[in-house]
């Protein structure tokens, strides 16, 4: 997503994009050379205070389907502290569907525990 945004958007100076270790490992990796300053990847903990104040915008993706509420009530309250009053914060979620048909569950807890 930094990478598409990066190429889509030549006014985004920086784009940090944090996730566990092993996973920025593989997107610094992949990186496209001519990004290579704009978009940083950085290991983080969502549970652990934010190290990145005063961003425009904090994109969460595929984040919050996958824990409960009060879990996605603490992960934003590490983001808040850090904030400027005109920051905002994205969700970019799965959106599942309640259904009564024994394959359309199987699929809703496939998307609610499988990690992308």
């Amino acid at each position: 997503m930094s990478i598409a945004l990066a190429q889509g958007h030549p006014n985004l100076t920086k784009l940090v994009v944090q996730d566990y270790k092993h996973t920025v490992e593989q997107g610094a990796a992949q990186l496209p050379p001519q990004l290579s300053g704009r978009v940083v990847f950085m290991p983080h903990n969502f549970f652990e205070p934010q190290p990145v104040a005063g961003a425009d915008v904090y994109i969460m993706r595929h984040i919050c389907h996958n824990w409960s509420t009060e879990n996605c009530a603490k992960i934003i309250q590490q983001i808040a502290p850090v904030m400027r009053p005109d920051s905002k914060i994205l969700l970019v979620e799965v959106v599942v569907m309640p259904s009564n048909q024994e394959e359309s569950s199987i699929a809703e807890r496939y998307m609610r525990y499988v990690r992308t």
